[in-house]
């Protein structure tokens, strides 16, 4: 007699898990594992100005925060997460909690406290750690100066401000002037204004402008920071109000809107100021062409870098304010010339959509000082960029519509002249374009050649800045020493000296190209030779400069293609030998940019930027590895570290060990992958392998690995190493004609072929280990690596199990269905259907090696798994594969969760989900009896009662459907 189990069991599921044979050593991993909360370390950590003491953020059953000496013994536990900073004379750590501001010393004396603290904010991206302004719940507000003990008070004050730049603090007071508080932190200086309205710096921080009401009066007042002397600029009455403003970049001049209240309507005027003159004027453009006669004013008026020229945006509302008849006939109106598929109208769900059905906005340019003929530079379909623009602007034209095939849908790039309009459409393949910073000419990247070019445009000439350089500027794939890549490089790092020298990213290292093209490229990383590729590391803000100089050291993080060891460098810009390595080895520090092939990274992390003291070359890291947990580590200049932390939630139980596999495909090419093993492994025995793929994982051979369910079809490689398989991960390469080059008459699906190609090659490689039974490998992949998997499974006999999560099915349906979320077509994906969407017609040869075609040939049990509301890959392709498998006869499994997307969320089907795919493949690898929900299954009519995680003791497996041909 069978007993079922009933859905929501008191138990955690490992009843229903195979047990496998005692080993010595720790204890595999339990489902009480993943559910137990572990101490790891938290997002917040901080190091004080002279790199003598650091705090962070333990997160686990109950949180808790460290701020400790970094050179002695003193630590100090706060119960909670106590985010903070040190203050600036380092000598306290201060956080609030509640409504308390508490300064703990870092003497180990007693903590002092404010109390009634509604809030607190330091200066903008400012580690000086000096001015703290605290406002208390009765709006009493403090501004505090932490080194000097300087103090100012205010009442009733409100909306407390550091100005951008940290030169300014600012509030406004709750009284009957209306009184505006300024100070200069610099020398402490206090200026009272009154009946102010609003106020702005520029950006410079040295003028302050003014908005004041006093009766029916209202003013704009110019006030120099310099000498506090008030100009006032304009004079207004009630039915005026000025809306918005902008200063040019030195400071000397100012435009603003203006917007005057009558019975006819609202009115919107530009008005002007120059620095030196009585009053603002309005400034009227000259429109001799009427090119603005139907347009209105959007937006404030900005000012190009250099000063001289206004640029005007103008809108053309194309809102229709009709509505539907009432009885009038229910019917959408599919049209083959749509400019959007009638289903991703209806949905509103693509952000192309609100710019084609919205306001068209044209720019329009015109001399800031003297009177001149507006000039029109963009409109419809059209971008133009401001930033870095004097004599010319950059436009992108790309219409926004869904029909990607179209030539007239390439993106085109401009250069239009501020002075006329007059346009230069540049050469096909220029993108990443922005001017010099003296803007006489134009930077560009060629992405057909992979080359830096300068454009000048007074010759309309191109040169070739890194062609010298005998180097592809674009991406790269690891792939036999080749795989160009068409499509974005790593870009531009900055300028040298004041723009004569230009600092640009290969795939390993920085460049320094000369901008006339004369002198040679300068390699100043050298990292190609030794496969180590190089990024600048930001700052703690995640900030990085435009501008260097030669005396300039820059900390690099750097990683090891070829061992994937990671770690610091780093480069004198001025002596031109190298960059110096301060530390690198098997951990995993921090990665950045530093990716390769595809961008996906799983439940992996790119590690955590590195925190440097403002004083000291003290640095704060977290640093990990397959085998360490991620901790706190503090450094001496990059180069030694010491532990803080010694978090190993992992120690208990068996865990992992990774190794770097270099295995050649089933093509013979050469390819990486990692090979995960258990912490008990045993040479002498024979292991069932999982082979887990999506598109290069070798990068995380050294990043501690997620334990946690397996919530997709990315399973967790600890919970299945540590219960006795081997997990392998190869990298999959598609720079062989993946996306479908056109032209090219593919007889196989290059997706397909490239991860069969991989898959089978690292199947041959572990065959070919004493420690692999070959009959036990399993492979399994999720959304992209879903789609993989039905590939391999429908084009290989080798596999003893497979477990696919929301992956493609059908080549064909899936490039005709809509996407779920925004009624989009699929058929844009060229993953599917070529780069022009046309593959599926006019290069169909390959589409017989569709995976769906070929379900007869399946020898695998397959486990699939799909959310029904997946807005990634519609559910119907599995469902899809599914009716094929059972039509003739295979081994298959759907399961179909209700709640999720891409994957699962809720922690019931979490858990549902690792217990299904554990003992799927703990029956088909390891020989572990069969669930009930296997070999008899579940009906619908028990869905919420019954589980079927039960053994069957009367089923041993379930058995292929004898189908006659």
């Amino acid at each position: 007699m069978l007993v079922y189990s009933l859905n929501g069991i008191a138990q955690n599921g490992e009843e229903y898990l195979f047990k496998a044979i005692a080993v010595s050593g720790k204890p595999a991993m339990s489902m009480n594992t993943l559910i137990t909360p572990v101490d790891q370390i938290g997002e917040f950590s901080a190091i004080s100005r002279n790199g003598r003491y650091c705090s962070y953020v333990i997160n686990g059953l109950k949180d808790y925060t460290i701020v400790q000496s970094i050179e002695g013994k003193w630590k100090h536990k706060l119960k909670g997460m106590k985010p903070g900073f040190f203050s600036g004379d380092n000598r306290y750590y201060i956080y609030q909690t509640g409504d308390s501001l508490c300064y703990l010393p870092l003497n180990g004396k007693a903590i002092k406290v404010i109390t009634g603290v509604a809030s607190y904010q330091l200066p903008h991206n400012d580690n000086r750690n000096e001015w703290l302004g605290i406002l208390l719940m009765d709006k009493k507000l403090l501004l505090r100066n932490l080194l000097t003990g300087k103090e100012y008070q205010f009442n009733r004050a409100n909306n407390p401000v550091f100005s951008m730049g940290n030169k300014w603090f600012s509030c406004k007071l709750d009284n009957a002037d209306k009184e505006l508080a300024v100070i200069n932190l610099a020398n402490g200086k206090l200026n009272s204004y009154v009946h102010v309205t609003a106020y702005s710096f520029d950006e410079s921080k040295r003028v302050l402008i003014l908005q004041t009401e006093e009766g029916a009066k209202k003013r704009l007042q110019w006030i120099d920071a310099a000498n506090g002397k008030v100009t006032t600029i304009w004079k207004g009455n009630k039915d005026e109000m000025v809306i918005g403003k902008n200063f040019d970049k030195a400071a000397q001049q100012l435009i603003f809107i203006l917007q005057t209240q009558s019975s006819r309507g609202n009115n919107s005027s530009i008005w002007y100021y120059k620095k030196g003159m009585n009053l603002a004027v309005q400034k009227k453009p000259s429109d001799l062409e009427n090119k603005i006669k139907e347009l209105t004013l959007s937006g404030v008026p900005t000012f190009t870098d250099d000063g001289r020229y206004i640029i005007v945006s103008m809108r053309k509302s194309v809102v229709d304010g009709r509505k539907a008849r009432v009885g009038a006939v229910q019917v959408n109106v599919w049209n083959y010339q749509d400019t959007f598929l009638m289903s991703a109208q209806l949905a509103g769900g693509d952000h192309r959509l609100s710019k084609w059905q919205g306001e068209i906005i044209y720019k329009f340019s015109m001399p800031s000082e003297e009177r001149g003929q507006i000039s029109n530079l963009s409109g419809e379909h059209e971008t133009l960029y401001l930033e870095g623009i004097r004599e010319y602007g950059i436009i992108e034209r790309r219409v926004m519509t869904d029909r990607f095939w179209e030539d007239w849908a390439v993106p085109e790039v401009h250069i239009v002249s501020l002075l006329d309009g007059k346009r230069i459409r540049l050469k096909k393949g220029i993108m990443l374009t922005r001017f010099a910073p003296d803007g006489t000419w134009l930077l560009c990247y060629d992405r057909i050649t992979g080359q830096y070019l300068r454009y000048d445009m007074r010759s309309e000439k191109y040169t070739d800045l890194s062609a010298k350089a005998a180097v592809y500027f674009g991406g790269e794939i690891e792939f036999d020493g080749t795989g160009k890549q068409a499509g974005l490089p790593r870009g531009i790092v900055g300028w040298l000296d004041n723009g004569k020298c230009l600092l640009v990213y290969d795939h390993y290292d920085i460049w320094q190209l000369d901008i006339s093209g004369k002198k040679e490229p300068v390699n100043l990383t050298n990292g190609r030779k030794d496969k180590i590729r190089f990024e600048i590391t930001p700052d703690e803000f995640g900030d990085k400069k435009m501008f260097y100089n030669a005396y300039d050291r820059l900390i690099l993080t750097a990683v090891n293609m070829e061992n994937k060891d990671n770690g610091f460098y780093a480069l004198n810009l001025g002596r031109h030998k190298g960059a110096e390595c301060l530390a690198i080895g098997p951990y995993m520090f921090d990665l950045e940019r530093l990716e390769y092939g595809g961008t996906f990274w799983g439940r992996y992390s790119r590690g955590r930027r590195p925190i440097k003291a403002r004083d000291a070359d003290m640095w704060l890291v977290v640093r990990q590895s397959t085998t360490e947990a991620p901790n706190f580590y503090v450094s001496q200049g990059l180069k030694t570290f010491k532990a803080l932390t010694n978090l190993n939630p992992h120690k208990d139980y068996n865990w992992l060990n990774s190794e770097l596999v270099n295995f050649k495909q089933q093509d013979g090419s050469a390819s990486k992958g990692i090979l995960y093993k258990p912490e008990n492994f045993d040479p002498a025995k024979k292991y069932p392998v999982l082979i887990h793929y999506y598109d290069q994982f070798s990068m995380c051979l050294n990043q501690y690995p997620v334990n946690d369910y397996t919530v997709s079809g990315y399973i967790n490689i600890p919970w299945f190493v540590s219960r006795g398989y081997l997990v392998f991960l190869p990298d999959i390469y598609f720079n062989k004609g993946a996306d479908g080059n056109p032209g090219m008459k593919e007889k196989k699906i290059p997706y397909g072929e490239a991860a069969l190609n991989a898959v089978e090659g690292a199947a041959n490689w572990l065959a070919g280990q004493a420690y692999v039974d070959s009959t036990k490998m399993g492979i399994a992949g999720h959304s992209m690596g879903g789609g993989l998997t039905s590939y391999i499974l429908t084009h290989s006999k080798r596999f003893a199990a497979a477990f696919m999560g929301a992956g493609v099915t059908d080549w064909v349906s899936s490039a005709l269905q809509l996407a779920k979320d925004d009624g989009m077509s699929r058929l844009g994906v060229s993953y599917y259907s070529g780069e022009k969407g046309a593959d599926i017609w006019l290069n169909n040869e390959k589409y017989l090696d569709n995976p769906i075609l070929h379900v007869a040939e399946v020898t695998s049990p397959l486990l699939m798994f799909h959310c029904k509301d997946d807005s990634g890959v519609p559910f119907e392709q599995a469902v899809e594969l599914f009716v094929a498998m059972r039509r003739m006869g295979k081994r298959a499994w759907l399961l179909q969760y209700d709640h999720g997307g891409h994957s699962t969320d809720t922690p019931e089907d979490c858990r549902d989900l690792t217990i299904r795919a554990t003992q799927f493949f703990d029956h088909y690898l390891k020989g572990a009896l069969a669930p009930i929900w296997m070999t008899r299954g579940v009906r619908a009519q028990f869905k919420g009662i019954e589980t079927g995680y039960e053994f069957d003791q009367e089923i041993k497996t379930p058995a292929d459907v004898k189908f006659k041909k």
